[in-house]
This record gives structure tokens, C-alpha cells and sequence, in this order.
């Protein structure tokens, strides 16, 4: 089984690619950015040409980060709710659910869950501090900094749909339907359900109002406790790295370990179908090639 870099696991958005073009409008984020690391370090306004000020440390970088995550993921949930009522959700049963060992719901209100389309985990909705401080390192060790951070990092932000399996594909495209028709910038979407170690679909977008990136994952029931089940095999798996030849092959024990829970995750009708724009068009355009071919 082919060992996948970090990045291409169930928690983790695919950061490999270069950063997208910022558009002039989303300059208020990188704005924003600067302004909560002007308060994280005790100053009034970011510094500017000809300034003084000392450096921030990564500490200080990280938390001015995430604070802005935590500033525009409150209103941003607002429109998450819109978008999974466009899936087929029931308006007003979008909640924070608590730890598994903390669920008091019912054996109906478990069964109810399962059949309807709804917001799972926003008890993690935004990353923590220890999850990005990582990211940070590696990304300013590699020459990045201020918004090539930021941009490259697309799941500091990130929400999750649950939808039954007879209506995933359908809804997973109104879903996509709704966040484009609200302004967000659609950057990529990963389909991964003919993958041996982890089954969804991973998409992530430009937030049109802060320019920061979030991300929106799509599983069904199974799926979706399949990877909170196997979450702590992944959480090992993070930690090592991967151009060393022994904890290489820690990485591919892991995936393994992993396989096992995933090959019960089967795909719901149409999943195949959730691409991107660029890819549909691809498909179309083979398909009519086909039949002109036949004609």
C-alpha cells in the first residue's frame, strides 16, 4: 500500500500545493492578521515601514493566528447552518455534540442523527494551538512568512456535514451550490472514497468576508465514526517524519492499521461524482468525446 504524506490523511487538508493567488478584495485578512498580532504583542496598530517594534515570537504568531479563526468562525457557523439546511437539513438541530464518553442523547435521538443531514464536531471547529504550531514551524523553517502562512494553511477552520447515504450525493452538492452562491471561493476538492486509509470528501474554501482558508469535510454516519475511531492511529502517524527510512515505515504500519477500519467504510450511491468544477469539465468533455467517437 502506497505510504501518503502528511496532508492526505482524514484530518488534515492537502497543503502540498502552492498557496492561490490572493485577490486584492481579501486584503483585509492579511489586515486582520496583522492587527491581532499587533494586540497579541501589547502594541496599538501592526507595525509599519520605519518601525522599531521587536520581532513577535512563533507563540505569539500562532495565537494572533488563531484568534482571528476564533473571531470569524462565531459568524461563520451562521452560514454553515444556512448551507446545511440547502442539503437537506432541518433548521435549528444544527448543535455542538458532546465527547463520546460525555453523549447523553437517546437511542432515538442516535437513530434520528443518523438519518439526517446535519453539522457533526463543531466542539473542534477550529484548530488549537497545538495543531498549528507545527504548521507555523515547518512553513517559516521553509522561508514562509505572514500571509504565505496563513495561505497555505487551509483547515484552521474547518466544519463537517453528515449526510445519510441515500442522499450524500445530492447533498453534498447543494452543499457546494450553497457556499458558492454565498461568495466563498471554492480552492479544491478532494474525493477520497476509493482510498484505502480514508473515505469522504475533503473540500476547502477562500471565507469571502476575512480571506481566511476553511474547510468542509462530507461523510456519511459510518464513515464519519470510522474516522473518530481511528483519530488516535492518525495522531501517532502525524508526529513522524516521513523522510526518515525507519519512521517511514512506522507511517506505512499505521495506514495499514487504519485500512482495516476503513475497508468497512463503503461509498453511498454518486459519491464518485463530487469534483471539482475543472475535473467535471474534464469528464464531460471525455464523455462527449466518447460519444462522438460512436456516432
Amino acid at each position: 500500500m502506497e505510504t501518503r504524506p502528511e496532508g492526505s490523511g482524514a484530518w488534515e487538508a492537502d497543503e502540498s500545493a502552492e498557496p492561490h493567488e490572493e485577490p486584492s478584495e481579501h486584503a483585509s485578512g492579511r489586515e486582520g492578521f496583522a492587527q491581532h498580532l499587533a494586540l497579541a504583542e501589547g502594541r496599538d496598530q501592526p507595525d509599519g515601514p520605519g518601525t522599531s517594534e521587536p520581532e513577535s515570537t512563533l507563540d505569539e504568531r500562532v495565537e494572533a493566528f488563531r484568534q482571528q479563526a476564533l473571531d470569524r468562525e462565531s459568524t461563520l457557523r451562521e452560514e454553515m447552518k444556512q448551507v446545511v439546511v440547502a442539503a437537506g437539513g432541518i433548521p435549528g438541530h444544527e448543535q455542538e455534540r458532546p465527547k463520546e464518553d460525555q453523549d447523553t442523547r437517546t437511542a432515538q435521538e442516535k437513530l434520528e442523527d443518523w438519518h439526517r443531514v446535519h453539522l457533526v464536531g463543531l466542539e473542534h471547529s477550529v484548530k488549537d494551538t497545538d495543531s498549528l504550531h507545527p504548521k507555523f514551524s515547518r512553513y517559516e523553517a521553509a522561508g514562509m512568512s505572514g500571509a504565505d502562512v496563513t495561505a497555505r494553511i487551509k483547515d484552521a477552520i474547518r466544519y463537517t456535514i453528515q449526510l445519510p447515504d441515500d442522499k450524500y450525493s445530492a447533498g453534498a452538492w447543494k452543499a457546494i451550490e450553497a457556499l458558492t452562491a454565498q461568495g466563498h471561493e471554492p480552492l479544491e476538492v478532494r474525493n477520497s472514497w476509493d482510498d484505502e486509509v480514508y473515505r469522504g470528501v475533503n473540500t476547502s474554501w477562500r471565507d469571502h468576508a476575512s480571506g481566511l482558508n476553511f474547510e468542509v469535510q462530507f461523510h456519511t454516519p459510518f464513515g464519519f465514526r470510522v474516522k473518530q475511531a481511528t483519530h488516535p492511529i492518525y495522531k501517532v502517524q502525524r508526529e513522524l517524519d516521513p523522510t526518515k527510512e525507519q519512521e517511514m515505515k512506522e507511517i506505512a504500519e499505521l495506514q495499514k492499521r487504519q485500512a482495516v477500519f476503513t475497508h468497512f467504510v463503503t461509498a453511498p450511491p454518486g459519491a464518485e461524482t463530487i469534483v471539482s468544477q475543472k475535473e467535471r469539465e474534464q469528464r464531460d468533455a471525455q464523455v462527449q468525446d466518447q460519444q462522438e467517437g460512436t456516432s
